[in-house]
């Protein structure tokens, strides 16, 4: 079998190639030694480019780069899959308790946002979604709020596509919600250990999902679903699959 080459090219706001990195994989990396996204074959590749100047996203200048990815068969020189994505370069962390972005000072001027429209329900199409979602992030912008929280789920994925684009901090929130039991019923799902498989996935999931959109500049693992070892297992799983220094965030109670 061919060894198949994995390449990433990035792309500056003007279609113009800035960057380009390549790594080989040999047919016996994989199970069957059949390489192809229809079989579902699971490897990691870890590839890195830098760049001299790069430009930095921010909800007041949302600069974004397209990167695409190419399988290639070595020995037919042809592409078996490719995909693209724009992606953004940009610095969250908190320093001295503050919150900087690209090592910046912000101040958050944020609400809380449900996928709810006054017509629709929770029901949403393909056709709408585009058209009432830009009209929240424009009401927001002309009212001057930067962030959003998406409360208290992870929201479809075309909002955060809307949030890179048009420059809107986000706090990606888990689906994890569960303060009636610890209110009114005294259960803490959040410190029992049949539940910890349930936050992991689900917080886990959310990450694996959105990690790619630079507007994400703070993960929340769930609201009100009280304190325990689910939550705080599932927060240091977390940690470890960020890259840089993003906050977390949890709202216990």
């Amino acid at each position: 079998p061919a060894v198949t080459i994995l390449v990433a090219k990035l792309y500056n706001h003007d279609d113009v190639q800035v960057g380009r990195v390549s790594v080989k994989i040999h047919p016996d990396e994989f199970d069957n030694h059949n390489i192809s996204i229809q079989n579902h074959n699971n490897i990691h590749k870890q590839l890195s480019l830098s760049l001299d100047d790069p430009h930095p996203w921010s909800a007041e200048d949302p600069y974004l780069y397209t990167l695409t990815l190419t399988l290639r068969n070595e020995r037919q020189n042809q592409d078996s899959f490719s995909l693209a994505k724009k992606v953004g370069i940009r610095t969250s962390n908190i320093y001295n308790g503050t919150l900087q972005i690209n090592n910046q000072p912000i101040h958050i001027k944020g609400v809380n946002r449900h996928e709810f429209y006054p017509q629709q329900g929770r029901a949403m199409t393909h056709n709408d979604d585009d058209d009432l979602m830009i009209r929240d992030i424009m009401l927001m912008k002309q009212s001057n709020i930067n962030a959003v929280r998406t409360s208290h789920y992870p929201n479809h994925p075309r909002w955060y596509e809307l949030c890179d684009l048009h420059g809107l901090y986000v706090v990606n929130e888990a689906n994890i919600e569960s303060h009636e039991f610890w209110q009114w019923h005294d259960i803490q799902l959040a410190d029992h250990a049949k539940f910890d498989k349930a936050h992991e996935t689900r917080i886990l999931d959310m990450f694996a999902r959105d990690k790619n959109s630079p507007s994400i500049i703070m993960w929340s693992l769930g609201n009100e679903a009280g304190m325990g070892q689910s939550i705080r297992m599932a927060g240091e799983k977390l940690r470890k699959l960020i890259v840089d220094r993003t906050p977390i965030h949890y709202e216990g109670r």
